[in-house]
């Protein structure tokens, strides 16, 4: 991870590939190690992602403040604010990758009404740079249509199932 930071990069637990492929983590995750990720790192050090989940986060002074630091303005809660740090190093071409860690999140996450108001944050500022988001738990288009259509069936395909 040190030497990772060292070298420039955004560094995390947890992320996704840069194409929206899969989630790259050896952790484990869950009060009670309910996910364990076992990524093939293949005798690599570390894997390019896309983004990072906000479980871990490390980087040198000099990369953070390349990247412009946190942005509190738009995102003040817990959701989205490491996905867009790492959206925002991809257009500086600052890398963000993901190392082998042995690890515990012992929580999995929360996703309540904030979730849903920053992802919705997210995916306004980032309406004219990407037609889709990739983050380490799911995916989201900026576009506004496309997006709730998504919503739309989702919502249907839930209410079949009877989850809803």
């Amino acid at each position: 991870m040190v030497a990772a930071c060292e070298k420039g990069n955004i560094v995390g637990f947890a992320g996704i590939l840069p194409n929206g492929g899969e989630l790259v983590s050896s952790i484990s995750d869950g009060e009670n190690k309910e996910w364990t990720y076992d990524y093939d790192f293949q005798d690599q050090d570390w894997i390019r992602v896309r983004t990072c989940d906000e479980c871990f986060i490390a980087m040198s002074r000099d990369t953070y403040h390349k990247v412009g630091g946190f942005d509190q303005e738009n995102f003040d809660g817990w959701h989205f604010y490491v996905v867009d740090l790492t959206l925002r190093a991809a257009q500086r071409h600052i890398p963000v990758v993901v190392v082998r860690a042995n690890a515990w999140h012992r929580s999995h996450g929360k996703v309540d009404k904030s979730f849903d108001k920053y992802k919705d944050i997210l995916r306004k500022k980032y309406k004219k740079e990407y037609f889709k988001i990739y983050y380490p738990c799911g995916w989201t288009y900026t576009n506004d249509i496309f997006f709730y259509v998504r919503d739309f069936l989702h919502n249907i395909r839930m209410r079949l199932k009877g989850e809803r």
